[in-house]
């Protein structure tokens, strides 16, 4: 009997966070996470060459934690944490690849109208930009392509809205610029890169 006791009162401290968790308002999100694959169009940076911004096509998926159930704070009832990564193939001579994580802050408790959720983000993470060239010998004659890769430190603030749509599915659409401290320019000397990414996505929540 004592036994039975303690596995009941273990079982009901197990399952009291569950419940305190679905009980308590979700904020702005409703839900607890969500897995938001998604289209991103970078513009890239030309490096200071004056050769005017490459834009380039891409793929990503993003993966959104709601800190809402993990504070009693109404500030983190808007916020959510995110891990995201997304990449282009080789296109017009360059591939990229960015990953990292975010802070997204909703600026409404509720979506206004029940459909518009408008937020800011900051990310940090890598960003990977490759470069595909011709290698030439002494004489001149090419040999073919050659690739050169580096990887920064990447900081991106953006803005986005998020559109809740029914059967736990959403629309969000994202603007931001991937910014790249300390990397040289085509004249040699040290600069800020801006690759602006305008990302849409469609996610399904749990």
């Amino acid at each position: 009997m004592r036994t039975t006791r303690f596995l009941l009162a273990l079982g009901t401290a197990a399952l009291a966070p569950v419940g305190a968790a679905r009980g308590q308002s979700l904020g702005p999100f409703r839900q607890f996470l969500a897995v938001e694959p998604y289209y991103v169009n970078t513009q890239l940076d030309d490096g200071g060459s004056g050769a005017g911004r490459t834009s380039v096509h891409g793929y990503g998926a993003r993966l959104w934690l709601n800190a809402a159930p993990f504070s009693a704070s109404r500030a983190l009832s808007k916020t959510s944490v995110s891990l995201f990564v997304h990449g282009s193939p080789m296109q017009s001579g360059v591939s990229t690849l960015h990953y990292g994580a975010s802070i997204d802050q909703y600026l409404v408790h509720r979506p206004l109208g029940g459909v518009i959720d408008p937020l800011i983000s900051l990310g940090g993470g890598a960003y990977r930009h490759r470069s595909e060239l011709v290698a030439v010998t002494g004489t001149g004659a090419a040999t073919g392509p050659a690739t050169a890769s580096t990887t920064k430190f990447a900081l991106t603030p953006g803005v986005g809205l998020r559109l809740p749509i029914p059967n736990r599915l959403e629309l969000r659409v994202d603007a931001r610029d991937a910014v790249i401290f300390d990397r040289t320019g085509a004249s040699g000397s040290r600069r800020t890169v801006n690759n602006y990414e305008f990302t849409g996505a469609l996610g399904i929540t749990f």
